[in-house]
């Protein structure tokens, strides 16, 4: 009996030195885990975003606009069947980088694309390294200043929004380690709580810079007089996910549309630019106006955020102190005094 209980004593003792030295060496995280290492820092000015798609013509957009903006968001880079990003019209990024480096504008480049391929990438490791390897490339590549993740999709109900958790996790340690890019991300209002506005985790808030909340497009194609942005949206939306989801305010940009939609009718070719609006003699200081379009002659009611609501939104906004204000997309702007990133800009009394 003795020398049994000291055999299983000097195993016990052998087992508890080996434990006692592994836990002396620092925890690896585990390459599933979503613990970020860097985090995005934060965010202490109001921002001015603004979106510019590929399609685009970028001669269209002049220097005085540009310079109403903290940050320009080129849109896309596309996600392809081989589950890599491609930068669309490559001239054009090119073009557009050049021009707002001169004038002092960042640069972010969105990636967007098929949600197939998106959960599809995310969900194994190999592909998210290859996706995120290729975005940085790009990074330096075209002299850019971070980027933008407008998947917009991920989803709880088809487990993407953990694998979207790991994507930004990545993005985060390689962006902001020595805070050298910015991470920012397009996400739903919340106006419609469900799989999709829970598919951002709220682990995802420590990765991002800022996030640009889409405070816009909610149309009825069937049903008459839906504003698709008006101002109880964003109270909705700032209510979601800041006092409910409890993202930092600082974090929340306020999505702004430049375009108007109908209701009631098909959105296909009845969505018109604000610039294209007020060319119909429609009020600048209003909300909706009556048109025709080559889909519908018919005369309908179109519903866009004029002078007015804008500027009521920004107030709001700067009020809140949140994080900014986004605009898809600048080239749908008009370029004189009724310009709505003018009023924005006259608004928080920024220089340009």
């Amino acid at each position: 009996m003795k020398r049994k209980s000291l055999g299983v004593f000097f195993v016990l003792l052998i087992l508890f030195i080996s434990c006692s030295k592994e836990n002396d060496v620092p925890t690896q995280v585990d390459e599933t885990s979503t613990v970020t290492l860097y985090k995005a820092p934060a965010n202490t000015k109001f921002q001015v975003v603004g979106y510019f798609p590929s399609y685009r013509d970028i001669s269209s957009i002049p220097d005085s606009k540009l310079k109403m903006l903290d940050v320009v968001i080129y849109a896309f880079a596309s996600i392809n069947s081989s589950l890599l990003p491609v930068i669309d019209e490559p001239d054009t990024l090119i073009s557009l980088v050049s021009r707002c480096k001169r004038l002092g504008v960042k640069v972010l480049l969105s990636f967007n694309g098929s949600q197939q391929y998106f959960v599809s990438m995310a969900s194994q490791e190999s592909s998210r390294n290859q996706f995120v390897n290729a975005l940085m490339n790009m990074l330096s590549q075209y002299n850019l200043d971070g980027l933008d993740n407008d998947w917009e999709y991920p989803s709880t109900a088809d487990g993407s929004s953990y694998g979207n958790a790991l994507l930004m996790k990545q993005l985060s340690d390689l962006c902001h380690i020595n805070k050298k890019y910015l991470l920012t991300m397009a996400i739903t209002s919340g106006l419609y709580v469900g799989s999709v506005s829970n598919g951002i985790t709220s682990d995802v808030f420590d990765d991002v810079d800022w996030f640009n909340v889409m405070i816009y497009d909610d149309y009825s194609t069937t049903q008459p007089y839906v504003q698709h942005s008006p101002y109880s949206m964003l109270l909705t939306s700032f209510n979601y996910w800041v006092t409910i989801r409890k993202l930092p305010r600082t974090k929340f940009v306020t999505g702004l549309p430049l375009y108007g939609r109908p209701s009631g009718i098909s959105q296909t070719g009845n969505t018109l630019a604000y610039n294209v609006i007020l060319g119909e003699n429609a009020n600048a200081m209003l909300d909706s106006a009556t048109v025709t379009t080559t889909a519908h002659p018919d005369p309908f009611t179109i519903y866009y955020n004029g002078l007015s609501t804008i500027q009521k939104k920004v107030n709001y906004s700067t009020a809140n102190g949140l994080g900014g204000v986004m605009f898809w997309e600048i080239s749908m702007d008009t370029n004189d005094d009724l310009s709505l990133i003018k009023a924005a800009n006259d608004l928080i009394g920024r220089a340009y």
